[in-house]
């Protein structure tokens, strides 16, 4: 992970990883 975000969005990339985990969860509970 490299800390080098545009300015302007800086959370974008802690968003996406917080989208992938709770899909992630979906995934597990599904199966």
């Amino acid at each position: 992970m490299t800390g080098q975000t545009p300015v302007g969005t800086p959370r974008v990339d802690f968003y996406a990883e917080w989208k992938v985990s709770q899909l992630l969860k979906l995934l597990i509970y599904q199966v």
